[in-house]
Order: C-alpha cells, then sequence, then structure tokens
C-alpha cells in the first residue's frame, strides 16, 4: 500500500479584547482587536514571503477565527467553515474571568494545571472536545487530502491543545517541549503521512511559531 504526505498548518486566532483582559470566550462570538487584525495581516504576509500556498483551507466559523483565516489567504481563496473547529463550549463559564473560572475548578476539586479538566454547568468535557476534533481530523481530512497537499486549519487555543495531543497519542509525534497554550497566530507545522485507509505518522516540524510578529509593534 503506498504511502503519501502533506503540510499541515496549525494557527490560532488574532488577538481579541477578551484575550487582553484574559476572559473566557467559549464560543461566543468575540471580534479581533485591532492588533489582533495586524497579527493576522502580518502571518498573510509571512506565508507569501515563504512561497506557501494552500490546497485546502479550513477555519473555525466563529468570527475571531474566520476573520483571522480570511486575512491570511486573502478574498480568492476557498475557505470551508466547519463547527467542529470551533473552541470548547464553557457553559457557565463563559464570559467569566481565568482567574475566577480557575478559582471555581479548584473549588470542584481541580487543582494546579488539573482546572484543565473541570467541565463548567452546561459545557464541554474534554472527552466531548477530542470527539468531534477526531471525527474532523480522522474521518474528514483524511478524505480530502491529496499528496504534498498544504493544509491550513484556523481554528482556537483549546482545540490546537487538542490536535497536538490527537497527533502525540495516535501518530507518535513528538514536540520540541511540553505542550501549551498558543499565542495568537501562532502557527504550528507537521508533515502527515498517510495511505488509503488513515492517516500513520505525523512530525512536528515548527512548534508555536510567531516570527511574523518579530520587531511588530504593538501600538
Amino acid at each position: 500500500m503506498s504511502v503519501s504526505k502533506f503540510q499541515l498548518i496549525l494557527v490560532r486566532h488574532g488577538e481579541t479584547e477578551e484575550n487582553v483582559s484574559t476572559v473566557v470566550q467559549g464560543q461566543r462570538n468575540t471580534k479581533l482587536s485591532e492588533y489582533g487584525l495586524r497579527q493576522a495581516k502580518k502571518l498573510g504576509e509571512y506565508f507569501k514571503q515563504q512561497n506557501l500556498n494552500f490546497e485546502l483551507v479550513f477555519s473555525s466559523d466563529l468570527e475571531r477565527a474566520a476573520v483571522t483565516c480570511r486575512e491570511i489567504v486573502g478574498t480568492a481563496q476557498e475557505i470551508i467553515f466547519d463547527k467542529r473547529l470551533r473552541e470548547r463550549s464553557m457553559g457557565s463559564s463563559d464570559n467569566s474571568t481565568l482567574a475566577e473560572y480557575t478559582e471555581e475548578a479548584k473549588n470542584a476539586g481541580f487543582e494546579g494545571e488539573n482546572f484543565y479538566f473541570y467541565t463548567p454547568d452546561g459545557g464541554e468535557t474534554i472527552a466531548e472536545v477530542d470527539e468531534r476534533v477526531k471525527d474532523f481530523f480522522i474521518n474528514h481530512l483524511h478524505q480530502m487530502v491529496k499528496q504534498d497537499f498544504n493544509v491550513l486549519i484556523v481554528t482556537h487555543a483549546f482545540i490546537i491543545v487538542e490536535f497536538m495531543k490527537i497527533l502525540s497519542k495516535e501518530f507518535n509525534c513528538s514536540f520540541p517541549e511540553k505542550l501549551r497554550v498558543s499565542p495568537n497566530t501562532g502557527y504550528s507545522v507537521f508533515e502527515i503521512y498517510f495511505d488509503e485507509k488513515s492517516f500513520t505518522k505525523a512530525y512536528c516540524k515548527k512548534y508555536l511559531q510567531t516570527c511574523h510578529l518579530d520587531n511588530f509593534d504593538k501600538r
């Protein structure tokens, strides 16, 4: 059975005012800040300088990701919007500050880094998020990729972590450092091998890069 490969580029959306004030956004349809919009433009310019073109482009349908994606690829490129790429639903903790959320998690017995596993009332569990990300990646994306495709996915912090966990657990992908939250417009590049039945192996080539923002004034 022949083995092919493609390149996957994972990008987190640009900065929002909620990011600055550390407010939990979940699946609320928040907007990019002025700086976040400029971040997205800079990443698009950087990819063009690298002569990086995309055969497939996917984005969360939430505005902060959708606008980031459009700024990166321009108006002529087709973008496939997919709800499975939305941020984790945070239920009753939506619009809370991160400090309030972690305190609530602590009171529920999830201390330290374990706050990640706490599910607020009405929110998605880790398992539910993992299931929809796997469904998109393993079932949907595998049917669409071809040899040497460049695939762009613009999504959210929690979803990027889930993608990386899947790449690590299912396809033995290793990372240069411990998994952490991507900075806004941070991008990671993976080389992924596949056959007719499934993805088979993944390699991390670049991890949470922000070189496009070097010497970039936030004002």
